[in-house]
């Protein structure tokens, strides 16, 4: 079962999703990021990093679950991490979801302590996940493995740049360094075109994102 949400736990609506465990939510008037406590989704916007084998769908299902959605937060013993942003269990129409990645199979368990209010329940749910190969269980050979091809979905100079790192920071999928970027279809000064949307999860260098929801090129 899961926990039962408290009434006085703070209401946040979420704005967008960073990847599977991280997501931005307007609290009390304020955008904050929020590291999901306990769990682990493959990564796919880490710079430097090739995109992770799942790493898109996890993404994904955060987004679809959780975006445009008011929550409520849970916080444990710790309110920040080292890179200051939020630790918060997420609570969405009674459900925690935290506990909803890992045993769909999106996330694995990551004990973060002292912040292990709910450990044993991640933990337990990773292994029924892992023995019903559900999720990344069934579709990767490792949790953390390479994409197909090293970068996931991109493809071509996308996906090679992807895989060796070679990617301005703040875009995903991977867009190799260059003067400029011009979405499709539209005039600018760029060497190349984006064959959009790219999610834009950090400054927004190239200036794809002019209605500033976090996706570029999608206008």
């Amino acid at each position: 079962t899961h926990p039962r949400a408290h009434p006085q736990w703070p209401v946040a609506t979420v704005i967008r999703d960073v990847d599977g465990d991280t997501v931005y939510v307007d609290l009390r008037g304020a955008p904050i990021d929020v590291r999901l406590i306990g769990v682990d989704t493959p990564e796919d916007v880490r710079p430097g990093t090739p995109v992770e084998c799942f790493s898109r769908a996890a993404a994904a299902y955060t987004a679809a679950s959780l975006v445009g959605h008011r929550v409520r937060l849970e916080f444990d013993v710790e309110r920040h991490d080292r890179y200051g942003r939020t630790l918060a269990y997420i609570h969405l129409h009674g459900h925690l979801f935290n506990l909803d990645l890992v045993r769909k199979g999106y996330a694995r368990a990551y004990p973060y302590p002292p912040n292990t209010r709910y450990a044993p329940r991640f933990a337990a749910a990773e292994r029924r996940a892992r023995r019903h190969h559900a999720g990344l269980w069934g579709a990767c050979p490792y949790f953390g493995a390479p994409a197909a091809g090293g970068g996931g979905s991109t493809g071509g100079s996308q996906g090679t740049a992807q895989a060796s790192g070679r990617c301005t920071p703040g875009y995903s999928p991977c867009l190799p360094p260059a003067s400029d970027y011009d979405c499709a279809g539209k005039g600018g000064n760029g060497p190349r075109f984006v064959h959009g949307p790219v999610r834009v999860t950090g400054s927004d260098p190239y200036g794809l994102d002019s209605d500033h929801d976090g996706i570029g090129c999608d206008g």
